[in-house]
């Protein structure tokens, strides 16, 4: 074992040892903050294949007949109140002075498109039954959403396009997320033939996304929660300057039903790949534009195939069930960690793919001039 091996084996040690103290370098974090989810679930869970591009153990999937009607719980932002006196943590709202952390994009922009389900299944607009462990209460300000509506229909390399989506994704760009394999998501997507653009339809699901190993200037950081193999999920970071201070996860989930990847352009800080874990910040004090409001869809892509299309047409519907790894579940009676809906709505049969289009970044920082309301770790 070399003295890389030897240092990184004892950090995640003296990690497991003390996780939920504050740490000693930089702010104050939230309660729990540094418990990494690990002993919870990074460390224990089964070891999935995540490359498959058909649905997992089924040949001809088969709706529950008993799926709930959703009941919707959330509404929108009070645009004209910025400064609410009571933050409410199942509820999208914009960057507050008073709250200091944002949710990126409003997803009730393209309810008109989506509609309401989500909020129902969900139970509010942000965050979801399906969370990682303690998820929305030790790290809630790591939930963002992603929309986007493009008239145009181009998949470079796909015959599939994605022409709108709604996306509620988990990322806390720095070291405290970039050790962490398992993130969360919800996703709905308008996809269309390139050769038939009008004529559309509508995915649905969430889960866990696996991001696979970490690592650091292109280098394997080991960690113990690490895949057989890495594969292609990978969590990218960067050691500090000179290297551009970006960060980009690739994940997938097992059917290679929706496979994602996010860029953070403005992370909080590098990671050090002798110490993963140690927090490190850009701006120690919060008073710089590197505090993770800026963020790209990279990469939406997947395969649908394997259900019943009767008449031949290459459009299928399906409205079940899966579980948190993306596998077609039955029995399932009402939303929860291991029965999140899948429903697909005349969706096209085939790869489709999404590919960082110049519309994609979004930047949530609407400080005034001079100001920096956002504090770690949004």
């Amino acid at each position: 074992m070399n003295k890389r091996q030897i240092a990184v084996a004892v950090i995640v040690l003296l990690a497991a040892l003390f996780a939920g103290r504050t740490l000693a370098q930089g702010p104050a974090l939230p309660p729990g903050e540094y418990d990494l989810e690990a002993g919870q679930y990074v460390f224990n869970v089964p070891e999935l294949a995540s490359t498959a591009t058909e649905p997992v153990a089924t040949d001809t999937p088969i709706p529950p007949t008993d799926t709930p009607e959703p009941t919707v719980t959330d509404t929108p932002f009070p645009t004209d109140t910025l400064e609410p006196s009571e933050h409410n943590d199942r509820e999208w709202h914009p960057l507050t002075e008073a709250f200091g952390h944002e949710h990126k994009e409003d997803p009730h922009s393209v309810d008109d498109i989506f509609g309401v389900q989500f909020y129902g299944w969900a139970g509010g607009g942000v965050s979801y039954p399906w969370q990682t462990p303690n998820e929305n209460a030790n790290k809630h300000e790591g939930y963002g959403w992603l929309v986007n509506v493009d008239e145009s229909c181009f998949a470079q390399y796909a015959a599939i396009c994605v022409k709108a989506y709604r996306v509620q994704y988990h990322a806390i760009m720095g070291s405290l997320g970039a050790t962490v394999r398992y993130h969360s998501y919800w996703m709905e997507l308008l996809i269309c033939r390139e050769s038939d653009p009008d004529n559309c339809g509508i995915l649905r699901g969430g889960g866990w996304h696996d991001f696979g190993c970490l690592f650091v200037d292109d280098v394997h950081v080991p960690l113990p929660s690490d895949p057989s193999t890495c594969g292609n999920n990978r969590r990218l970071h960067n050691s500090g300057p000179p290297k551009p201070k970006i960060a980009t996860w690739y994940g997938a989930t097992v059917g290679g039903f929706t496979d994602l990847a996010i860029r953070g352009e403005d992370v909080w800080g590098p990671v050090d790949p002798l110490d993963p874990f140690k927090l490190q910040f850009y701006c120690p004090d919060y008073q710089c534009a590197l505090n993770n409001s800026r963020m790209t869809m990279h990469i939406l892509a997947g395969s649908i195939g394997g259900f019943d299309d009767p008449d031949g047409d290459g459009y299928v519907d399906f409205n079940g069930y899966r579980n948190r790894y993306g596998q077609i579940v039955s029995g399932c009676s009402e939303v929860g960690l291991d029965c999140i809906p899948f429903v697909l709505e005349h969706v096209p049969t085939g790869y489709y793919q999404r590919r960082n289009n110049a519309s994609d970044t979004v930047e949530a920082d609407i400080s005034p001039a001079g100001e920096w309301w956002i504090k770690y770790p949004n």
